[in-house]
């Protein structure tokens, strides 16, 4: 995505299928990332987040199903991440904050 817009982004994936998704944001934007992924599949989700950004990430992922998801958070921004993960599941999770910042 550019510098400098409002864009969204909302991705809905299939059953059975292996996509992974790369989200990169620009700095000054206030993008929100919103991502559903499908039962029985082996995504994997990475979302670099821009610094100075109010970005926030909504992350819901399927039961039975092995995806990773990677976010890395910007300093000095008010991100906000939130993932929901099904039970019976081997899903990973890394998330790095920054200091002084304010995300939850």
């Amino acid at each position: 995505q550019p510098a400098g817009s409002t864009h969204s982004v909302h991705i809905t994936q299939p059953a059975g299928s292996t996509h992974s998704v790369h989200i990169t944001q620009p700095a000054g934007s206030t993008h929100s990332v919103h991502i559903t992924q499908p039962a029985g599949s082996t995504h994997s989700v990475h979302i670099t987040q821009p610094a100075g950004s109010t970005h926030s990430v909504h992350i819901t992922q399927p039961a039975g199903s092995t995806h990773s998801v990677h976010i890395t958070q910007p300093a000095g921004s008010t991100h906000s991440v939130h993932i929901t993960q099904p039970a019976g599941s081997t899903h990973s999770v890394h998330i790095t904050q920054p200091a002084g910042s304010t995300h939850s």
